[in-house]
């Protein structure tokens, strides 16, 4: 069951990841509980609010990112992925840079390794 997110009536949270144990790929009451996504199916949503986010050092701060994510799908939750916070689900991505400067929020930007390459050709 979805129910709308109390700051957001433009967000929903799946009432299965409001349990204190959410479940995680098993069975409960005769139903099955939805399946989990892996990890790397949220790279490509987090990549586009990077994209979206201009920043001169290609750092965002990661409560803007999730605020973006929350904005461009009202669905994207990281308890979806099997991870409380969006900073666990960043991490086990592992296509992202996370620090946390000293007395500042935590930042993450795409790892220049796992950088797209541009697929348009010089005319």
């Amino acid at each position: 069951m979805i129910v709308p997110h109390w700051r957001k009536a433009s967000a929903f949270t799946y009432t299965e990841n409001l349990l204190p144990d959410a479940p995680t790929n098993v069975e409960t009451s005769g139903s099955k509980a939805k399946p989990l996504q892996p990890p790397s199916a949220a790279t490509p949503i987090i990549r586009r609010v990077l994209d979206q986010m201009e920043t001169e050092d290609g750092w965002a701060p990661l409560g803007a990112v999730g605020t973006q994510l929350a904005n461009l799908s009202s669905d994207f939750d990281p308890r979806n992925f099997g991870f409380r916070k969006l900073s666990d689900l960043v991490r086990k991505t592992d296509a992202f840079e996370i620090e946390h400067p000293e007395g500042q929020a935590v930042r993450i930007r795409e790892k220049p390794s796992s950088k797209r390459v541009s697929t348009r050709r010089k005319s």
